[in-house]
């Protein structure tokens, strides 16, 4: 199958389940000189040369100008993310901590390319690196300008949209891309897609010439895993996920309408398979850590939240004080209220949806959604709110 193709088919495909961008096909494939053999699960995988990488010069989230030049030596993973995206960036940044965890040599690097110029910039950026990876000197988060964008976007063949959604404005893709430490580009990997990122791994560590298996990390705290998987830059949220202190022994109303009990084995089995039960109000961000953790580590991190203590609950927190679930009218998707959940007035109530893109589907036609009128009240405008 012509490569270009084949990219193209694993983008669309990734867009059922992620904001992603559109893979352009208007350039050849580069061709594949000297392959370096990848060994995994016994058997061995040639490694193309794909097409070069592209050139960059952007200020990282350290206040440092990095170049492509600067990258010269060392194999590197690239991503596109934005601070402010709640849609797929979330799970993408979550993955990329896993990588950073599984690929331990000190020679590799982690860049994720800002998608959204205007807002961040190496100081946003350096309060977001430090609620997933504080100490992950490797990883370089690069705020970028417009035309420099563009350039990396159209030398990866990747192109950004802009949406109407005010909580997710930016389409852009979900996929990791391998280099080499000549400036190659090796591989494209889908981030919701475990096998491609075992794939990942394996090349990586064929290309660095170091291979240091997840099962290395000995003696690893709950509370270490905590903190390297980026746990707190979600659950700290409660508009992203439910908070986790005071977790244990409390109860929890999954989206399926089953209020359960929070003990042990549904932490381990919340951090094993979390979209098989997943809170109301809540979209599925959290990795199946099930293929990405052995059992003792589950144990451990689950040994962690266990641990976790109450704190004064946060408006939107998971407990049965400050439960506070909508149904959005326009998707009928369980919206959990916090303050900055998208609202609109209209014939007097006060309405709550998932997304912006939803509220503006409603004020444009809100009869469509709404059946049945006050008594004594005639249609009046929409009232719509960002927050209270």
């Amino acid at each position: 199958m012509n490569i270009w193709r084949a990219l193209a088919i694993a983008t669309l495909a990734i867009a059922t389940t992620a904001t992603v961008a559109v893979v352009r096909v208007n350039r050849p494939l580069a061709p594949a000189a000297s392959p370096a053999l990848s060994v995994l699960g016994g058997s061995a995988r040639v490694i193309p040369v794909l097409w070069n990488a592209p050139a960059f010069s952007f200020v990282s989230h350290t206040n440092r100008r990095i170049t492509n030049r600067e990258l010269a030596g060392h194999v590197w993973i690239a991503n596109f993310i934005f601070t402010q995206c709640t849609n797929s960036c979330p799970l993408i940044t979550a993955k990329m901590a896993l990588l950073q965890r599984r690929l331990a040599d000190p020679a590799l690097r982690f860049v994720s390319f800002s998608v959204d110029p205007q807002h961040d910039t190496p100081e946003v950026l350096a309060q977001y690196a430090s609620e997933w990876r504080k100490t992950e000197e490797r990883w370089l988060l690069l705020s970028t300008d417009s035309a420099g964008l563009e350039t990396v976007t159209q030398g990866l063949h990747v192109t950004l949209e802009k949406t109407v959604d005010k909580k997710n404005p930016i389409a852009h893709t979900a996929q990791f891309f391998l280099i080499d430490a000549k400036g190659s580009v090796r591989g494209y990997y889908s981030s919701d897609n475990d096998a491609a990122l075992t794939r990942l791994v394996g090349d990586a560590t064929e290309l660095a010439r170091k291979l240091i298996p997840p099962s290395a990390t000995t003696d690893v705290s709950g509370e270490r895993l905590y903190a390297e998987l980026g746990c707190a830059a979600c659950h700290a949220h409660p508009d992203l996920a439910p908070p986790l202190d005071g977790l244990l022994g409390r109860s929890s109303l999954l989206d399926d309408g089953v209020r359960v009990a929070v003990d042990s084995a549904y932490i381990r089995e919340a951090i094993a398979h979390p979209q098989a039960q997943v809170v109301a109000g809540y979209a599925r961000l959290m990795p199946e850590y099930a293929n990405l953790l052995n059992a003792l580590e589950i144990q451990q991190l689950a040994a962690y939240v266990e641990s976790l203590q109450p704190t004064s609950a946060p408006a939107g927190s998971n407990n049965d004080a400050s439960l506070a679930l909508e149904t959005d009218p326009a998707c009928k998707m369980r919206v959990r209220v916090v303050a900055a959940t998208p609202r609109a007035k209209y014939l007097g109530h006060q309405y709550f949806f998932c997304s912006d893109a939803c509220r503006q589907r409603f004020e444009n036609a809100p009869d469509v959604y709404v059946t049945k009128q006050p008594a004594n009240e005639s249609p009046t405008q929409v009232k719509s709110y960002g927050a209270p």
